[in-house]
């Protein structure tokens, strides 16, 4: 089964589980809301309404009685503000138990029945005799009970309506409670299954990616390390990384018979005389450098009697994309002799077959670093500046720091983005990016401009080279980017050498790139 189709897989079996559980939970919690709804909604503003008709209808029986013995109509106050909170509560606990629970609709009715019958037959007669003047005949029939009776059965029926209302209280207070225990269930469940989930995600991660990865790493590694190009990468895993694998194998035969045509060519570079010249010419860069939207300006200076391991270059990248576009490379092989040059010509051979056959630089200088197991006292420091229009990007393995000059005159260090270029494993390399506006200055120089002497025995050093960069800059900033690139070429050259007494002890190079 192919990875993409495993993982498809398991996000289908995630969903599921997910849904399911997801909705165990939804209608737990609306459930709970549901009861909370009925409890707090309707049923205790219910049992404050029954409460409050007890107390009207209490309101009314002391107002009647009192209106009949004492013939006070002050009495009659109660009575009728009583009637009217009693109405008004009814129709509000009518309303409720409609909307909430209906079951109990036929205990209020009968409340309603009875509070009417007493009004009717109890109340609204008593108060009658006492207006006509008959508030004996009232005394005596309140003496006799009359109305007690109807009276009471409004009491005991608001009682059992309060007790009904009660009993749905505590039931919706265990139904909470079991609702709550399933919620609390669901939770577990889904923690539960989320960290199943998670501890499968993460050994079907180990085991079907990192763990082939892994293996065809230590594979590309055992090559860079051992130079070992006699043992075919084996890959595994699922096909996409299997796939990779080949691809990898397939790059991996291309660059070892490019590096070992390489090899071939550089043997007889190490002779004096012609074989010297003919080295030092492959390792010059072009005459006339052109670099489409930069002006691109050039000085060196060569080391006396020696054949010195520097070189620079200009290279055409290709991205993945089909993207072509121009990049700067300066190299220092540690030595200044012959045998500099052939490890730099290697180097260089080994490098660029990486890089024009689109391999990232990073990728390629752990490729090419693979020539220094044969001169293992040998190292180099390599820059790499890929021009674009609007940005730079770069990888420097030990290289000293390229430095980008703005119009405004701040000075950013393009610092090492990985270690220097051995036989020996010292980290890894990568690529970092930063912009490039119109106007702004690009300068790359070997150690020996930095190093060099004055007469008392100081190095020039990174900061006075800074310092010339930028009033170099402010002197050309009416030029155009071309002429404005050799000048300050050229100038850095000739401060060096008005400045220093051993300038010649090592070769020198600067490279100025101007943005148009």
């Amino acid at each position: 089964m192919t990875l993409r189709a495993r993982a498809r897989l398991a996000l289908v079996l995630v969903m599921i589980a997910f849904l399911l559980l997801g909705g165990l939970v939804l209608s737990t919690v609306r459930e709970a809301a549901n009861v909370r709804y009925q409890t707090t909604r309707v049923l205790y503003p219910a049992g404050e309404l029954v409460s409050e008709v007890q107390l009207a209808n209490t309101d009314m029986e002391r107002g009647v009685w009192g209106y009949a013995i004492s013939e006070d109509p002050a009495f009659l106050t109660p009575y009728v503000a009583g009637r009217a909170q009693a109405q008004q509560a009814s129709a509000q606990l009518y309303d409720l138990l409609a909307k909430g629970s209906p079951e109990l609709l036929p205990l209020l009715n009968q409340v309603a029945d009875g509070w009417q019958e007493w009004v009717d037959t109890a109340a609204t007669p008593l108060i009658a005799q006492v207006q006509g003047g008959q508030a004996s005949a009232a005394r005596e029939a309140i003496a006799l009970g009359s109305g007690r009776r109807s009276a009471s059965h409004v009491r005991a029926d608001l009682t059992l309506l309060d007790q009904a209302l009660d009993a749905k209280v505590a039931e919706s207070v265990d139904q909470l409670a079991a609702i709550n225990r399933r919620l609390s269930t669901a939770l577990v469940a889904t923690t539960l299954a989320l960290l199943v989930i998670t501890a499968g995600a993460t050994v079907a991660t180990v085991r079907w990616v990192i763990w082939p990865l892994g293996d065809l790493g230590e594979q590309m590694r055992r090559i860079a390390r051992d130079n070992d190009t006699t043992s075919p990468l084996r890959p595994g895993g699922p096909p996409e990384i299997a796939d990779l694998g080949r691809d990898s194998e397939l790059l991996r035969q291309h660059l070892v018979r490019q590096i070992d045509t390489a090899f071939e060519a550089t043997e007889g570079l190490a002779q004096e005389g012609p074989a010297v010249a003919a080295l030092s010419g492959l390792l010059r860069g072009p005459t006339t450098p052109r670099v489409p939207d930069y002006g691109v300006g050039v000085a060196s200076l060569a080391a006396q009697g020696a054949l010195s391991g520097d070189w620079w270059d200009i290279i055409t990248l290709t991205d993945a994309e089909g993207q072509r576009r121009s990049a700067i490379e300066v190299c220092d092989i540690s030595g200044h002799n012959a045998a500099a040059g052939v490890v730099a010509a290697r180097f260089k051979g080994a490098l660029h077959v990486g890089l024009r056959n689109g391999v990232a630089p990073a990728a390629a200088v752990a490729q090419a670093a693979a020539i220094f197991a044969m001169t293992p006292e040998k190292f180099a420091s390599y820059v790499l500046v890929a021009l674009d229009v609007d940005t730079l990007t770069y990888l420097n393995a030990g290289h000293n720091p390229p430095l980008l000059i703005r119009r405004s005159g701040a000075v950013e260090r393009l610092a090492g983005t990985g270690p220097l270029v051995t036989s020996m494993p010292g980290g890894s390399w990568a690529s970092a990016t930063t912009s490039m506006a119109a106007g702004d200055v690009l300068v790359l120089y070997t150690d020996g401009l930095a190093e060099a002497r004055d007469s008392e025995g100081d190095e020039v050093g990174e900061a006075q080279v800074i310092t010339w960069c930028r009033a170099l800059c402010a002197e050309s900033s009416t030029d155009d980017a071309r002429a404005r690139s050799g000048y300050i070429a050229h100038g850095l050259l000739d401060r060096a050498r008005e400045r220093t007494v051993d300038l010649r002890h090592d070769d020198v190079t600067v490279i100025v790139a101007v943005r148009q």
